[in-house]
């Protein structure tokens, strides 16, 4: 996953939770980057607290309105009608860094996503669509396929009511907004559509110029609203291509993942978030009393 977004150059596998100034010069680092979200260890300790101190460290701001803590919470509420706690406060999340709030798409955001290289005359294009829900070394590796078709792979992305239309209404669990980022970091993407037909018609070949339309190996629902093949264009043009992603990962392998350890993810994040509030408050009271701990 992390080798296929377009900024990473190197992963450090096995890489220590708590980060040592030494496995940053092991690798030639200056500094080692994070959000400005809170991050700690089971103790409560600072997990960038050496590096810190080595002056090493970077801060940059988070993309407020999704964490994994609300993803886990999205998926889990697939399993109930109403929300997760006995008490109907799972929603109430007062932590401002693992609570719910709408990720808001910008043009500054999605232009620092975009691919900065214009598609050229010659180059041969592949298409494809689909949801790309919860974004998984499955899609990695089935967009890493299709990119290796030809020259310039377009994306397209469907629509949160289509989504639903053909998987059911707890679908799906990220928005489109959300989907439409994931794709925009991947590297071998190079162009995306946003709420793209689930058809794919003669006018979206010609106006794309599209040589190529791939599809995974999962079956092919009918359109929703016509019953019909959404690949019989493609098919009857021979551009048709059936492609293995080399992974056997799912999204619906993901939320049977999550759903079977349930309790310890519901107890994960009410402890999580307590944690978040003490440090918060704790910071708070260190600001009122002047930078004194007492």
């Amino acid at each position: 996953m992390i080798r296929a977004m377009k900024w990473v150059d190197e992963v450090v596998e096995d890489a220590p939770y708590i980060t040592l100034p030494q496995v940053l010069k092991d690798y030639g680092a200056q500094y080692c980057a994070h959000g400005s979200d809170i991050t700690t260890s089971a103790d409560g300790t600072d997990t960038y607290k050496l590096v810190k101190e080595a002056q090493m460290y970077k801060e940059v701001d988070r993309t407020l309105g999704v964490s994994t803590t609300d993803i886990i919470q999205r998926i889990l509420r697939i399993g109930k009608s109403e929300s997760l706690g006995a008490d109907g406060d799972d929603d109430k999340i007062p932590s401002s860094y693992t609570g719910n709030s709408p990720f808001l798409l910008t043009t500054d955001k999605m232009m620092k996503f975009c691919s900065p290289i214009p598609k050229k005359n010659n180059q041969k294009v592949v298409y494809t669509s689909g949801a790309f829900d919860i974004f998984h070394p499955g899609h990695i590796g089935f967009l890493k396929s299709a990119k290796e078709q030809g020259d310039y792979l377009i994306v397209g992305v469907l629509d949160d009511s289509t989504i639903k239309a053909y998987k059911g209404s707890n679908y799906p669990i990220m928005s489109l907004s959300e989907r439409i980022m994931s794709l925009l970091a991947c590297r071998y993407v190079d162009e995306v559509i946003f709420q793209a037909p689930y058809t794919i018609s003669q006018e979206t070949l010609e106006e794309f110029d599209i040589k190529v339309v791939a599809h995974g190996l999962q079956e092919v629902p009918l359109d929703p609203s016509t019953g019909k093949d959404p690949y019989a264009i493609a098919k009857d043009y021979n551009i048709f291509k059936i492609l293995d992603s080399g992974s056997s990962l799912t999204t619906p392998d993901i939320i049977a993942r999550v759903e079977s350890r349930r309790g310890e993810f519901e107890k994960r994040n009410v402890d999580k978030q307590k944690k978040e509030i003490a440090i918060i408050a704790a910071a708070e009271t260190k600001k009122e009393n002047g930078g004194s701990n007492e």
